[in-house]
C-alpha cells in the first residue's frame, strides 16, 4: 500500500509538472500570438473563423472589411484571387502566397498574404491560417532603390543603365523594324560649372531635362535619359526622316529657350549625333 500511495503521488506530481508545463506553452503561444506585429487567423477548411488576433481584428475594421470568413475576407483583399485553385494549391503544397493592396484611412498598405494549411494528426480535421505582414515601407525601400538604380538623380530622367537596359530591348526585338538614336552633347556647358558654379550648371541641366521630357513625354516610341555629365540620348523606336529632322530640331530649339530664360553671357548650345 505505502508503495502504490508513493507511485500515485510520484504520479500525481509528474502528472502536475505535464499540466503546469502544458499550460505555460499554451500561455507562451497566446501571448506570442496577440503581441506579434503580423495579423493572423486560423479557419476550418469552410473558412469560419475560430480564433484571430487582435491586429487581425484591428486590420478587418481599419480596411472597412466586414466578414467572419476566411474565403470571404480572401475575396474582398485579393479580388481576382480564385479560391478553387487556391485550395488546390494548399492541397497540394500546403502553402501560399499572395500579394494584396489594403487601403487603411486614405492610405494604401501593402501586404504578404499568406495562406497554410494546418493538417496534423493530433487534430480531427484540417484547417487553414491567414497570416498578413505589412510589408509597405519594405516596398517603398525597394522601390526607392530601383529609382536611384535607374534614374537620374540631379534631372530624375532615366541613367545610363536604364537607357542600355532600353537599347539591348530594341535591338532584340525582332518587332522592331528600326529604331533611331540622338547622342546629345552639351557645348560649353563646362563654362557654366566653371564660372557659375556646379549648382547653376545642375539646375541648368534640370532645365534642359524638363523641356525635353515635357517636348517628348506624349509619345511613348521616346526614350529621353541622361547617360552623365553633359551627355544625354534620345532613343526613337519608330518615325521616318521628316520627323526624325523635325526631333532634332526641337532638342535644339529647346538648347536656345533655356539660354534665353537665363540670359547667360556665353551661349550654352549642343551637338547631335
Amino acid at each position: 500500500l505505502r508503495q502504490l500511495d508513493e507511485t500515485q503521488t510520484n504520479f500525481q506530481q509528474l502528472l502536475g509538472d505535464k499540466v503546469k508545463q502544458r499550460t505555460m506553452e499554451l500561455h507562451l503561444d497566446s501571448s506570442v500570438l496577440h503581441n506579434i506585429h503580423e495579423a493572423v487567423a486560423v479557419a476550418n477548411c469552410s473558412g469560419d473563423l475560430i480564433k484571430t488576433n487582435p491586429q487581425f481584428e484591428t486590420l478587418l475594421g481599419q480596411a472597412n472589411i466586414e466578414a467572419d470568413n476566411a474565403w470571404t475576407i480572401l475575396r474582398k483583399i485579393l479580388p481576382d484571387l480564385s479560391i478553387d485553385e487556391t485550395q488546390c494549391t494548399l492541397l497540394e503544397k500546403g502553402f501560399s502566397r499572395y500579394e494584396a493592396d489594403i487601403k487603411i484611412a486614405q492610405r494604401t498598405h501593402h501586404y504578404f498574404v499568406d495562406v497554410f494549411c494546418v493538417n496534423d494528426e493530433q487534430l480531427e480535421q484540417r484547417f487553414i491560417s491567414l497570416l498578413l505582414t505589412d510589408v509597405t515601407e519594405l516596398k517603398i525601400t525597394q522601390q526607392h532603390l530601383q529609382k536611384m538604380a535607374n534614374f537620374d538623380t540631379v534631372t530624375q530622367l532615366p541613367n545610363r543603365h536604364f537607357f542600355q537596359t532600353h537599347l539591348q530591348q530594341a535591338i532584340d526585338n525582332h518587332a522592331i523594324r528600326q529604331f533611331s538614336l540622338f547622342y546629345i552633347d552639351l557645348d560649353n556647358f563646362k563654362w557654366i560649372n566653371d564660372t557659375l558654379g556646379h549648382s547653376s550648371g545642375d539646375q541648368f541641366l534640370r532645365q534642359i531635362a524638363k523641356l525635353l521630357e515635357q517636348t517628348f513625354i506624349n509619345d511613348d516610341h521616346i526614350l529621353v535619359s541622361r547617360l552623365g555629365g553633359d551627355e544625354f540620348a534620345i532613343l526613337v523606336e519608330s518615325g521616318d526622316d521628316n520627323s526624325l529632322v523635325h526631333i532634332a530640331d526641337q532638342i535644339l530649339k529647346s538648347c536656345k529657350e533655356i539660354n534665353d530664360i537665363n540670359h547667360y553671357s556665353k551661349s550654352v548650345g549642343c551637338s547631335i549625333g
